[in-house]
């Protein structure tokens, strides 16, 4: 039923039932006062009015008039370098919709320009460059026209001006010039005729043309000036080829030439002096030449010298004559001590002028007139001064020189003195030390002169006292005793003879061990000799028989050469008892009379011979044991494993000192096997079908008193060779507990301590030791049914590691190489390896 259009401007649109939007009537549309209309539009039926949406209706600008450009201010410039491209100015202009095109045109020929470009943004720049030059084209006179949808502008003339750039380099033309010689420096020499280019001339540089170094004689300005700079001498150069560049900031010209020529002055060459220095002695005579003056520009002189001049104080003692000699002046003598130097200036003259003053020095000699004056010296030093010590000075008057020497005389005023020495300022010292001892020579009474150039002087005496200094070290005499050992602390043994105690008293005596010069921790000695043990120190012959020592004493002038000391210990006998070990021995059951069981060890038997051995403990009467400790089986002993498997014994060592320490003695018995096996009758039955190794059962048997080695099984006939044999094991065998413990416990033993049997008395031993059964006594076994032969196996390959029995390791490689066998690696050899082990066990 119903649109309506909500919002600014919303009246001059209308809109029908069929939504349709018109422009109202006598509305009209501006788009520079609204360029947009934001609206919103609902509808309207009998249900409602719609939700709002946006009616957006933008009014599109038309052009009403030709675009309106703005005259520059003034001209646009560019150089004639310009690169393409390069921006030149903006033309500002307005326009009421979008300029569609901006041209250029040459105001001349209304042709579009070829040299420049206008974007539609206004913007002026360079189109083609080819044809910028300044010197042929300055300016470029130019129209530019805009369009838009409505027209073209008015025409907008400019003018282009094209800037220099400069790019020509000065040009210089060759010049020739004459000029006098000795003008002065600064002189104007000539003009160079030049061109300056597009740019000023910045220098002009001049070069000699010999070597292209820069001109030392002339300069140029900028401006083309030549002037001199230093003096110009025809006889030094007599003309200067040169070359001139000048150079601006565009480039340097070439090189023009530039030719010098000088005149030739006549009497201009003034004479050119060194400096001269001379020494003469004062008592030369009037007229005595003393040296000649040089003039170092003598063979260029175009005059003759006609005077030389001296100056200065003094200068009327001297005569100089046309060649330059200097000598005395009549009448004239010199004297060292009023004037010993004469500073003067000597001048030279010609026609041409005066030369530069120079120094004349004439230094006179002192000749020497006056011998030297002394006086007599006193003085003293120590005996033990070093060489170079000083003792004095002299006092002297050295006359009208120097002193060039002094000598010391002995009291001969003959011989040259060699304990003392004197410098030429007259201070003495010590020449040489060693020749000093007060108590050879107390004092030296000595001669001195000394000498300079006019002679020696007067000869004085030199008294030179020594001082006597304390240096006599002590002297003591060598000393040898005896002493018994386990003489008590602080006992005295003896006097060291002190031959001489020096000349100061002796404050202390060391006595030294010779071997490694330590202190002796045993013995001391006084400051008075006496030599005694050391308190606590025990004294042992044992330890040591004899002191090899040194002694020195010590007093203020220092230490006394060594003394020997040598004391020797008397070994008092009976006083060290024998030490002795416990010991392990086995021995073999039924063993006779006299079979060596083994032997005790001797640590140490003391200071004297062991006399005895005492045996003690139960049935020690069995056994018999010598003064060397071997024990043996006595005589009617009856050794039975059965009745006695181990003998716990004591014993003791004795010598003159007395008995040892008791030790423990354990003999084991090894058991001999007396008693067969006995067999119970078997009665068992197979299958026909039976594979080979079925157990048929168990055969009950007696092993007896050792180990089954093997049984065999016969044909019908006892004689027969036997069908088969068969290997023992712990479950099929009643095994003696005593065998099957001294093996299984040995094998377990031998694993749990690591230990291994150094011999075969010593595998014995561990077999039958408490140690080991103690040890082994709570032991069970390890997989019975096998463990018995393994065992056996074990015990071999231990003697085999310790080449106990050298067969054993033939034995080793041959049967099982690679160790110990499981029990189906034995069943080939059963029978054979069964055997060998059973004869090792019943062997040892």
């Amino acid at each position: 039923s119903a649109f309506t259009l909500i919002g600014s401007g919303a009246g001059n649109f209308e809109i029908d039932l069929n939504g349709t939007i018109t422009l109202a009537t006598g509305v009209s549309l501006d788009y520079e006062t609204t360029p947009i209309y934001n609206l919103t539009l609902t509808a309207t039926n009998d249900a409602g009015t719609s939700s709002a949406k946006a009616v957006t209706i933008s009014v599109i600008n038309v052009a009403e008039s030709v675009p309106s450009l703005t005259p520059f201010s003034g001209s646009l410039s560019v150089s004639e370098s310009a690169n393409n491209g390069l921006n030149i100015g903006t033309v500002v202009y307005s326009s009421d919709t979008n300029i569609t095109s901006f041209a250029i045109y040459n105001s001349n020929n209304n042709t579009l320009s070829s040299e420049f470009n206008i974007s539609l943004d206004g913007i002026i720049s360079v189109e083609d460059n080819s044809t910028f030059d300044y010197d042929n084209i300055k300016f470029y006179n130019v129209k530019i026209q805009a369009s838009n949808s409505f027209g073209n502008s008015a025409f907008l003339p400019i003018t282009i001006n094209i800037t220099n750039v400069a790019n020509t380099v000065p040009t210089v033309d060759n010049s020739s010039f004459t000029i006098n010689e000795n003008i002065p420096n600064g002189t104007t020499v000539g003009n160079i005729v030049l061109t300056s280019g597009d740019a000023p001339i910045n220098s002009i540089v001049l070069k000699n043309r010999s070597d292209n170094t820069t001109s030392s004689q002339f300069t140029a300005s900028i401006t083309g000036v030549i002037t001199s700079i230093t003096n110009i001498d025809y006889e030094s150069n007599a003309s200067y080829d040169l070359y001139a560049v000048a150079s601006s900031s565009i480039g340097s010209s070439d090189e023009a030439n530039i030719t010098i020529n000088i005149n030739n002055l006549r009497n201009e060459v003034i004479p050119v002096l060194s400096s001269f220095s001379e020494s003469v002695e004062e008592n030369i005579t009037s007229g005595t030449t003393i040296g000649t003056i040089t003039v170092s520009n003598s063979n260029d002189l175009d005059s003759n010298i006609s005077a030389f001049t001296l100056i200065g104080s003094g200068a009327g003692n001297f005569e100089i004559d046309l060649n330059g000699t200097i000598t005395l002046a009549t009448g004239v003598s010199l004297d060292y001590e009023t004037t010993p130097i004469y500073n003067l200036t000597l001048t030279a003259t010609n026609d041409a002028g005066t030369s530069s003053a120079k120094a004349v020095t004439i230094s006179v000699i002192n000749v020497a007139e006056i011998k030297p004056t002394l006086q007599a010296f006193s003085g003293s030093i120590n005996e033990d001064a070093n060489n170079n010590d000083i003792i004095g000075t002299f006092n002297f008057v050295s006359g009208d020189s120097n002193i060039s020497s002094f000598t010391l005389y002995d009291n001969d005023g003959v011989t040259i003195n060699d304990e003392f020495n004197i410098t030429t300022e007259g201070v003495i010292s010590v020449k040489d030390n060693s020749l000093l001892d007060y108590e050879t020579t107390p004092s030296y009474s000595l001669k001195a002169i000394a000498t300079n150039d006019a002679g020696d002087s007067n000869k004085v005496t030199v008294t030179i006292n020594v001082n006597n200094i304390s240096d006599a070290t002590p002297l003591l005499a060598n000393f040898t005793t005896t002493i018994n050992e386990n003489i008590n602390g602080g006992s005295e043994i003896g006097t060291l003879t002190i031959t001489d105690s020096g000349d100061s008293a002796i404050s202390s005596i060391v006595i030294k061990n010779r071997s490694d010069n330590t202190i002796s921790t045993h013995f001391e000695v006084t400051n008075l000799g006496t030599i005694k043990t050391l308190p606590n120190t025990t004294i042992d012959y044992e330890s040591n028989s004899s002191y090899t020592l040194y002694a020195i004493a010590t007093n203020t002038s220092g230490d006394s050469p060594e003394a020997n000391i040598t004391i020797t210990i008397n070994d008092l006998k009976n006083e060290i008892v024998p030490e002795i070990e416990t010991v392990s021995l086995t021995v073999t059951e039924n063993s006779s009379a006299n079979t060596i069981v083994g032997a005790i060890t001797i640590t140490d038997e003391g200071d004297s011979n062991i006399s005895s051995f005492t045996l003690s403990g139960i049935q020690a009467t069995d056994f018999t044991i010598d003064s060397n400790g071997t024990i043996k089986v006595a005589s009617g002993a009856q050794i039975d494993y059965e009745e006695k498997t181990t003998y716990q014994l004591s014993t003791f060592a004795t010598n003159s000192a007395g008995n040892s320490a008791t030790v423990s003695i354990t003999i084991d018995v090894t058991n001999i096997a007396e008693t067969p096996p006995t067999l119970s009758p078997f009665v068992g039955s197979i299958n026909e079908d039976a594979s080979n190794g079925t157990v048929i059962g168990t055969l009950e048997f007696e092993s007896g008193d050792s180990v089954v080695t093997n049984f065999t099984i016969y044909d019908d006939n006892p004689n027969g060779a036997s069908s088969s044999s068969y290997e023992p094991s712990s479950s099929s065998l009643s095994i003696p507990s005593s065998a099957q413990n001294n093996l299984s416990l040995y094998t377990q033993y031998f694993t749990k301590n690591n230990k291994k049997p150094t011999s075969l008395t010593s595998f014995l031993d561990v077999l039958n030791s408490e140690e080991y059964y103690t040890q082994m006594s709570q032991t069970s076994y390890d997989n019975p049914s096998s463990g018995m032969f393994n065992k056996l196996i074990a015990i071999t390959d231990q003697l085999a590691l310790n080449n106990h029995v050298p067969a054993i390791l033939e034995i080793q490689s041959e049967f099982y190489p690679e160790g110990l066998l499981d029990e189906n690696s034995i069943s080939s050899q059963r029978e054979s390896i069964f055997n060998l082990h059973t004869q090792i066990i019943n062997n040892y």
